[in-house]
């Protein structure tokens, strides 16, 4: 006959421990199983578990109507009418609306057994540590960072210094923008600054060249990284299936995280005006066995992202014509290329809002970047 137990919880097993920024909240779980009773039911030493696999998969296995006790699963017990967590919470990866409605499990991280009583099979004890990366209320610092970093790119040069138009800073009247992006496809059109006419494409600024030949300059950079939480597809609380789901912030960035990749900025963004700031990466790295770390990086770049290039008519020689100099008469001219316009690999945009971040990093971001 199967051998049925007594268990009971031992004291301090909904003790929890918050940890730090990134990091996991912990519950250490410890219940005492004690076989020794059911010799009076008719069970006999000799039907006792010998060893702690057995006993933890007698007493969770869910039939038995005790505890669920698996790997990578949420810890629940029974409460004589149906299923209950042992520890439930906010996740660090929620979104203000699914906070508003959901707290999940504590996940079981590893379980082990042993005897109580060295040479005495009747008495076990059985640790379970739980875990999740929580967010205990809405006064709590999100599980967030920003990260902030100026270098330089080297580019080639043909204008450069006071007056030059750079189309994502341009004010004027006149010359190269950045333009409106398509309502549609969110495309920057390049006829915005380089349309074929000298005085709304030509970028003007002091010149650099030698004969058309461009001088390597140093443009500078700044690059915003935005770090948050993700929860990889976890199973639901249902003990007797095997329903696996997944959260948004998820799906927004580690599966359609490309989406946003190599684009610009639609609209103003975090005080930076549209079409200044690239999305660089999405990076997506691993922080346990149920969270991941999201990175993103947005690139703000002097020249708006753009680079130059010098017009000919032929389409590959450039036209040339004097630098204006010092000397009224110089025997030395030195020729520049005549008109000067922007390219750029980057037409595309993305869109961002509150709702595409976990609760509050948004907030944190805007105080963080905006200048």
């Amino acid at each position: 006959m199967t051998c049925i137990p007594t268990v009971t919880v031992k004291k301090g097993s909904w003790d929890t421990q918050d940890a730090g920024l990134f990091g996991k909240s912990t519950c250490t779980v410890v219940l005492i199983v004690d076989y020794c009773g059911s010799i009076g039911e008719g069970c006999t030493e000799e039907e006792w578990p010998d060893r702690g696999g057995a006993v933890v998969a007698y007493i969770g296995y869910h039939p038995n109507n005790l505890y669920d006790i698996r790997i990578g699963r949420p810890l629940m017990y029974y409460n004589g009418t149906g299923w209950s967590p042992w520890i439930q919470t906010y996740t660090a990866d929620l979104t203000a609306a699914e906070a508003s409605e959901n707290k999940f499990p504590w996940i079981v991280e590893n379980v082990s057994a042993k005897q109580l009583n060295a040479g005495h099979l009747g008495l076990w004890e059985v640790t379970i540590n739980i875990s999740s990366m929580t967010i205990q209320s809405t006064f709590q610092y999100p599980h967030t960072s920003i990260d902030i970093t100026t270098n330089s790119r080297m580019a080639r040069a043909f204008r450069a210094g006071a007056g030059l138009l750079v189309p994502t800073m341009n004010i004027t009247a006149s010359g190269p923008k950045i333009g409106t992006p398509d309502a549609t496809t969110g495309f920057f059109s390049p006829t915005s600054w380089r349309d074929g006419s000298k005085a709304t494409m030509d970028c003007a600024g002091g010149r650099m060249d030698v004969n058309a030949q461009p001088v390597t300059i140093a443009i500078e950079q700044t690059r915003f990284a935005i770090s948050f939480v993700l929860r990889k597809p976890y199973f639901g609380n249902d003990p007797t299936t095997n329903l696996v789901y997944k959260n948004a912030m998820w799906v927004n960035w580690a599966i359609l995280g490309y989406l946003k990749l190599n684009k610009r900025n639609r609209a103003t963004l975090w005080g930076f005006d549209p079409g200044t700031l690239l999305c660089d990466t999405v990076n997506v790295s691993s922080l346990d066995s149920q969270f991941s770390r999201c990175e993103v990086s947005f690139i703000w770049d002097e020249w708006g992202h753009f680079d130059q290039s010098a017009w000919g008519l032929d389409g590959t020689v450039p036209d040339l014509n004097d630098d204006p100099l010092n000397s009224a008469s110089p025997d030395r001219p030195i020729l520049v290329a005549e008109t000067v316009f922007w390219t750029t690999s980057y037409h595309e945009s993305f869109e961002l809002a509150t709702t595409d971040f976990p609760r509050d990093v948004w907030d944190i971001a805007d105080i963080a970047i905006t200048p």
